[in-house]
């Protein structure tokens, strides 16, 4: 704290001098000016929180000082020290808020009393300052999360249009802007110790000089900004394409790959949810653009196919191994079929995506067909959409899937032997006898007559029960067997055919192709290749 003394007579300013040190009160600094004009550059250059002045000085009086101190340092505290006891003085002082008024000559204990109740002033001042700064820091923190939170609901559509302006104004958000868009990004890092929030800070950074935005957060997790652009969205294409270039700099130099997806622009902030969908969406297709950065409006092919037909055969095959004892040939069945759906041409994230909601679904039916397998039992729920957009490339997002799939397969197999009769039913019979009998000529009237049943009712049972019919229960166990041929042993085509009981090796090719969607020969080379 310092203090500065502004009186015209030596011995006085000095005897003050004297007996402050006296007194023991600490200053860090004390000055001494000889008149006002030279106590108003000492306030510009050390900015005093004590003044003690006089007020009949030369050059300019001690009010005149006191009110252009005051413009210079306006927290400053004065002390008029003088030898008439004018009111009009005191009066005047007091406008400028001067609150000690001290008359020649004074003792030490007023000199004493006046200088440490205005210390106290100043520190009971600066600790209210203090404890508003942190009320006021506290308070923005918190209004920052909640307006992050209220965004993030505003985003998913739990806000009418006719609410929006009201929520807002109650979380101190201002929507002020030519348009607005939503900004989706994406950090993978190489290295996984990054801590990504110090990556997305200097994303913030970098969009602070060109843009007014509101950071959001969502339950589903993806970071995304709310951008409110000052002119037409034209103006800024330039800026994105600086941009891009220096968050791919940034990606070399931090071994991670930021990637980021721009909506399209509109003039009114209620269409925002849709925004948001289109963002999610678009940021997709980084799966499918390994090397992009950013992934805009312009970029999303609206022709591109929302869905694909997956062949029969590798459904059925699925189901039938997902039912099935081995793991091994669960997993062959699910990876060809991520494979087939990778492999369609121009297929977009949001198809890729319905694909794969549609395989789920199409096991949940056949699971629930069978109210054997599914008694006491929770239906197959996996958030494929949370997956897709949290996984970083399409094999990530297979072992996801795969690994709820098998969870959820293993506790359905133990539920199926807990609840499995002791005895094996006609129909359990007939499937043990199949599937260790594949290779020789089976027929529906044969094997229902071998577990003594109509054959009507053995076909009803029998498909209730695998949801297959017959004669594709026998064909997908063949195929299955003749995959395992394929990629295990050394056989040729003609021996492998013969050996699951189909005689003609072009019938088997043909039935080959139907099931998974490739050749033999094909499939063996694109299994060979990938050591899952």
């Amino acid at each position: 704290m310092n203090l500065l003394i502004c009186e015209d007579e030596d011995i006085i300013r000095k005897g003050f001098l004297l007996t402050i040190k006296k007194l023991n009160i600490c200053f860090d600094q004390i000055y001494e000016a000889k008149d006002g004009l030279q106590g108003l550059q000492m306030c510009k250059d050390y900015h005093p929180d004590i003044i003690i002045t006089d007020i009949q000085m030369p050059l300019m009086d001690g009010l005149t000082f006191i009110a252009k101190a005051k413009e210079l340092s306006p927290h400053c505290q004065f002390i008029i020290l003088s030898g008439f006891d004018n009111f009009e003085y005191a009066r005047t002082a007091m406008k400028y808020g001067v609150k000690d008024y001290l008359l020649k000559p004074c003792s030490k204990q007023e000199i004493y009393d006046s200088l440490t109740q205005t210390i106290e002033k100043i520190e009971n001042a600066q600790r209210q300052d203090e404890e508003l700064l942190v009320k006021e820091r506290n308070y923005k923190q918190v209004l920052n999360q909640l307006q992050k939170l209220f965004l993030g609901d505003l985003l998913l559509g739990k806000y009418s249009p006719s609410d929006l302006t009201s929520q807002a104004k109650f979380y101190n958000i201002k929507f002020e802007g030519h348009s607005f868009l939503v900004l989706c990004f994406h950090i993978a890092s190489e290295t996984h110790n990054d801590d990504n929030r110090e990556h997305s800070n200097w994303l913030c950074s970098l969009l602070t000089p060109c843009f007014s935005f509101y950071p959001v957060e969502t339950t589903g997790g993806i970071p995304c900004m709310i951008l409110m652009l000052q002119k037409a969205p034209v103006h800024y294409h330039s800026i994105w394409n600086v941009l891009t270039e220096e968050i791919k700099s940034y990606n070399a130099r931090h071994q991670v790959h930021i990637t980021f997806s721009l909506s399209h622009a509109t003039e009114h902030y209620q269409t925002l949810p849709e925004q948001y969908q289109e963002a999610c969406q678009l940021l997709s297709y980084r799966f499918f653009n390994p090397d992009k950065v950013c992934f805009s409006a312009d970029f999303f092919d609206a022709d591109a196919p929302s869905s694909c037909a997956i062949p029969n055969g590798l459904l059925e095959s699925l189901f039938h191994t997902f039912v099935g004892k081995s793991q091994f040939d669960f997993h062959q069945s699910l990876y060809q079929i991520f494979q087939y759906i990778s492999a369609q041409p121009e297929l977009s994230p949001s198809g890729f995506s319905s694909c794969i909601e549609g395989i789920l679904q199409y096991l949940s039916v056949q699971v629930i067909k069978n109210n054997d397998m599914t008694s006491g039992y929770d239906a197959l729920r996996i958030p494929v959409s949370e997956l897709f957009i949290a996984c970083d490339t399409i094999h990530t997002l297979y072992t996801q899937i795969y690994r709820e799939l098998t969870a959820f397969r293993q506790a359905l197999l133990r539920n199926m032997e807990s609840t499995a009769p002791c005895p094996r039913t006609p129909i359990e019979q007939a499937i043990a006898y199949i599937d260790n009998n594949y290779n020789k000529d089976l027929d529906l009237a044969s094997i229902s007559k071998m577990v003594s049943m109509n054959s009507s009712y053995f076909s009803t049972q029998f498909k209730k029960k695998t949801g297959l019919s017959f004669s594709t229960y026998i064909q997908t166990v063949r195929l299955e067997k003749g995959k395992n041929a394929l990629l295990y042993t050394n056989k040729k085509l003609a021996e492998i055919a013969e050996s699951i009981g189909i005689n003609n090796v072009k019938y088997f090719c043909k039935l080959f192709k139907e099931y998974t969607g490739l050749t033999p020969t094909e499939y063996k080379n694109q299994n060979k290749r990938d050591p899952s």
